[in-house]
């Protein structure tokens, strides 16, 4: 017999996110935007805890964030603030509208639907043939 609730999905949350610059972020693109650092500093969403309760996260989890201009898959980490952000990246920009998708939007932040999921972390070729 199935466990109840194994073929529920994942609760859908929604979310303001702000895209910020962050140093981290910035210093893995020093030793090139295709690495696996540039990767894991910048395919992420820092979560407020409330945030990442609602969606079922862990820290670490995938989670796709979808909004009306695009969806990507990237790694939910657990933040000690109560703000959800995203760096400055091509994940972010994948989020936004085309007059911005290139670089870092005027408005420095969106309203985001969140869902925890196995899909892969979606990779920057992938963002850039989008």
């Amino acid at each position: 017999m199935p466990q109840p609730g194994k073929f529920l999905s994942a609760p859908a949350v929604e979310a303001d996110v702000v895209v910020a610059r962050d140093v981290f972020a910035a210093h893995a693109s020093h030793s090139g935007k295709f690495t696996a650092g540039y990767a894991q500093a910048n395919a992420v969403i820092t979560l407020p805890r409330s945030v990442m309760t609602s969606a079922r996260l862990n820290d670490g989890e995938r989670v796709e964030v979808r909004t009306a201009h695009g969806a990507v898959v990237v790694a939910a980490r657990q933040g000690t603030d109560d703000v959800a952000w995203m760096p400055n990246s091509p994940w972010a920009n994948a989020l936004i509208p085309a007059p911005y998708g290139n670089a870092l939007p005027i408005f420095k932040g969106f309203r985001a639907e969140l869902r925890a999921t196995q899909k892969d972390i979606t990779t920057l070729p992938s963002l850039l043939d989008g």
